[in-house]
């Protein structure tokens, strides 16, 4: 078998009650080197470095995610969904050298059945006109354990001035 990449990641999380909001802080480190294929990325080692805080009291989170990677290269997981990555809806850093991404979150909830959301995220790379604003607005609707739908709108604006919108309405019926 072939020796592809190597890879280390190193995170840590806890929580821990602050009077009623319950507080998880999070940190956590990444690093790639892709044996013989600096064709990918540009350069054969990549890290991303993240941190973050959720706060939750009674219908109210928040969340508060920082990451930033290498000069070298950004890519450290081969999904943007992995435990490596940070990532709003459709925009992640993985992937991304010298970029810097913010990510803040605030929700509500509405009843017991209803949680309505709203995420921004902006990207910052060096160097590079690809900068990157989302907005996310998200309205969950779980009425039990094993039924949830929501409601998810998005709008992207890149470097260049130019935007784009989605949407997206999903129901998920578990058995």
């Amino acid at each position: 078998m072939e020796d592809v990449y190597d890879t280390v990641s190193v995170g840590a999380s806890g929580s821990f009650d602050a009077g009623s909001v319950k507080i998880t802080p999070s940190a956590r480190f990444t690093s790639l080197t892709l044996e013989n294929d600096s064709a990918v990325t540009g350069d054969d080692k990549n890290s991303l470095w993240k941190v973050g805080v959720k706060a939750k009291s009674g219908i109210f989170g928040a969340s508060l995610d920082y990451a930033e990677t290498d000069k070298d290269g950004g890519l450290v997981a081969f999904d943007n969904d992995a435990a490596a990555s940070l990532k709003g809806w459709t925009q992640t850093i993985n992937g991304k050298a010298d970029a810097e991404m913010l990510k803040a979150s605030v929700g509500v909830d509405l009843g017991s059945q209803f949680n309505l959301s709203y995420t921004f995220v902006e990207i910052d790379q060096e160097g590079a006109a690809n900068d990157i604003e989302e907005n996310i607005a998200m309205l969950k609707y779980k009425p039990s354990s094993n039924f949830s739908a929501y409601l998810k709108f998005e709008e992207v604006e890149l470097a260049d001035n130019s935007e784009y919108d989605q949407g997206r309405l999903a129901f998920l019926w578990m058995y």
